[in-house]
């Protein structure tokens, strides 16, 4: 896992990333793990829209949510 990218409190890392600095969108066709103080979420591939407001998560998604978190 070789990058590392870092917003709004939310850390994400894989081996290879896209981020689009035009429309703010972000995208892997790689596995990821996101991390949000003490929650976790890790999927092969991602891919987010409407300027990352929207995340979607594709194969073997786990995730491990706290409540406090939220």
């Amino acid at each position: 896992e070789n990058v590392k990218i870092v917003f709004n409190n939310f850390e994400l890392t894989g081996s290879k990333v896209n981020f689009d600095l035009n429309s703010n969108l972000a995208s892997s066709e790689y596995p990821v793990e996101v991390t949000y103080q003490n929650s976790t979420m890790k999927a092969l591939n991602f891919y987010s829209n409407d300027s990352n407001n929207v995340i979607t998560f594709e194969g073997d998604v786990i995730s491990t949510f706290n409540v406090n978190d939220f």
